[in-house]
C-alpha cells in the first residue's frame, strides 16, 4: 500500500476568513512531523499600474503633461509595490508566529502576478499538498457566492499536486465534525482518495465514511429521448429495443450491486490499514447526492479523486469533483493519488479463468458495461460448476437474458 503522507505544504494566504481557517488546518496537518509549511501571498502590482495608466486621461489638467505624468507614474509604482509588499508581510506574519508557537517549520514566499497562475507555478516546485481557502477577500457572502471562488476553481483545474480547499463553517472548534467522507466509484483515483482519508483520519482523530452514488435513471432517460428522434428504420439499425433491454438487464439492474461491491472493497482496504469505516450507498446523480449528503450530515471534509471512473486522458478535473467543489458546504480535498486494491479474499468465490475466445468476445462490449458482464458471466460459471468462462457460456448468458 503506497505512502500517501504529504511532505511539504503550500499554504495560500490572503487574510480572508477561509484563509485563516486554512492556516489552522495546515498547522494541524503538519503537526510535529518533519514537514514545512510555505506561506504564499500573491499580489498584483502590475495590474494596479496598468489600471493607473488607463485612468491617466481622467486626471486633473495640471497633470496632463509628460513631466507631471512621469512623476505620478513613478510615485504610484513605488507606493503600490512597497505597499503591497508590506501587506503581504502582514498577511504572512501570523503563520510565522503560529509556527513558532506550535513547533512547526514555516517559511514565506511573495509572488507578483495573476493570483491563480502564480499559485500553480509555485506549486510546481515540489509540494505534496496545496491548501487554499474556498473564498477570498472579494467574496460578497451572498447565496449566489456561497460556493467557491474563481481562484480556487482555477487552481483546482490546473493543479498537479493534492489540493485542500478549506471552507469556514458555522461549527466552532469544540463542536467540530468528526466525519471524513470519501467518494468511491471503483476507480484507482477513488481508492487513492481512500488512502488519503485513512492517513488524515489517523492524524486528526476522525472517523471515515465511504460514500458511493450511482445514477439508476440516466439510461432510461436516454432511451426515452432516442425513441422520440429515431425513425423506425434508424431504430432498427440501432437495435433500439435490444439496446434498451441490454441496459435494463445488465446495467440498471446491476449498478447497485456493482457500487456496493466498490464500497465493500473500500471497507476491506481500510481494515487492512487497521481502521474500521462505515459506508453508504446513494442513488442519484453522484455530484448531487454528495452535495445533499454534505448539506445534511455536515462532514468535516469530503475527499475525492481529481478524476473518476469515466475520465479520459488529458481531462483536467472530473465533472462530479468540480460540481461537488462548487456546491458542498464543507472543505474538499482533491487528490491525484491512485491505488488499485488487490482482489478481495472475502468474496468467497472460486477463481474463474477466461479462455482467449471469451476474452475477445467480452472486449467488444462497451467499457461501461464490461465489468458487470464479467461479473454475471463468472457467477453463471460458478452456478454451472465450472471454473472457466468460454464464448459458449457468454452466448448462453446472452440468450438467457433475451438478447
Amino acid at each position: 500500500m503506497p505512502d500517501n503522507t504529504c511532505k511539504n505544504i503550500l499554504l495560500c494566504l490572503d487574510n480572508s476568513e477561509d484563509s485563516r481557517t486554512a492556516t489552522k488546518l495546515a498547522l494541524r496537518l503538519a503537526g510535529t512531523e518533519e514537514m514545512t509549511i510555505t506561506g504564499l501571498h500573491v499580489y498584483a502590482a502590475a495590474l494596479h499600474t496598468e489600471r493607473f495608466h488607463q485612468l491617466e486621461s481622467y486626471l486633473p489638467e495640471r497633470y496632463q503633461n509628460k513631466e507631471a505624468l512621469d512623476e505620478q507614474r513613478s510615485a504610484h509604482t513605488t507606493l503600490i509595490t512597497k505597499g503591497l509588499e508590506i501587506i503581504s508581510d502582514s498577511y504572512m506574519a501570523p503563520l510565522t508566529a503560529l509556527g513558532l508557537e506550535q513547533g512547526v517549520r514555516t517559511k514565506t514566499v511573495k509572488r507578483e502576478g495573476k493570483n491563480y497562475r502564480e499559485i500553480l507555478d509555485e506549486a510546481k516546485i515540489g509540494y505534496g499538498l496545496v491548501v487554499l481557502g474556498a473564498r477570498g477577500l472579494g467574496t460578497l457572502n451572498t447565496p449566489e457566492e456561497d460556493g467557491c471562488g474563481s481562484v480556487a476553481e482555477r487552481v483546482a483545474r490546473g493543479i498537479r499536486a493534492d489540493l485542500l480547499i478549506v471552507r469556514t463553517t458555522a461549527r466552532d472548534d469544540e463542536d467540530e465534525a468528526d466525519e471524513i467522507s470519501v467518494a468511491i466509484d471503483g476507480s484507482p483515483e477513488s481508492y487513492g482518495a481512500l488512502l488519503v482519508a485513512i492517513g488524515l483520519a489517523k492524524k486528526l482523530d476522525k472517523k471515515i465514511k465511504a460514500i458511493a452514488a450511482f445514477d439508476p435513471l440516466y439510461h432510461q432517460v436516454a432511451f426515452q429521448s432516442l425513441e422520440g428522434v429515431l425513425s423506425e428504420a434508424d431504430g432498427e439499425l440501432f437495435k433500439l429495443e435490444e439496446q434498451e433491454k441490454l441496459h435494463t438487464e445488465i446495467i440498471d439492474n446491476n449498478l447497485a450491486a456493482l457500487y456496493q461491491d466498490h464500497l465493500d472493497t473500500a471497507v476491506a482496504v481500510a481494515k487492512d490499514a487497521g481502521i474500521d469505516i462505515d459506508s453508504e450507498l446513494l442513488s442519484g446523480k453522484p455530484y448531487s447526492e454528495l452535495i445533499k449528503y454534505a448539506r445534511g450530515k455536515s462532514p468535516f471534509m469530503i475527499i475525492m479523486g481529481k478524476t473518476g471512473v469515466h475520465a479520459d486522458q488529458g481531462l483536467e478535473i472530473g465533472s462530479a469533483t468540480e460540481k461537488t467543489l462548487r456546491g458542498a458546504p464543507c472543505s474538499i480535498y482533491i487528490t491525484t493519488s491512485t491505488y488499485t486494491p488487490p482482489p478481495r479474499s472475502d468474496k468467497d468465490l472460486p477463481d474463474i479463468s477466461w479462455n482467449p475466445e471469451a476474452e475477445e468476445t467480452v472486449s467488444r462490449i462497451p467499457a461501461f458495461a464490461r465489468a458487470m458482464v464479467r461479473k454475471m458471466a463468472e457467477e453463471t460459471a460458478t452456478e454451472k460448476g465450472t471454473d472457466t468462462v468460454t464464448r459458449e457460456l457468454l452466448l448462453e448468458l446472452r440468450k438467457r437474458i433475451g438478447l
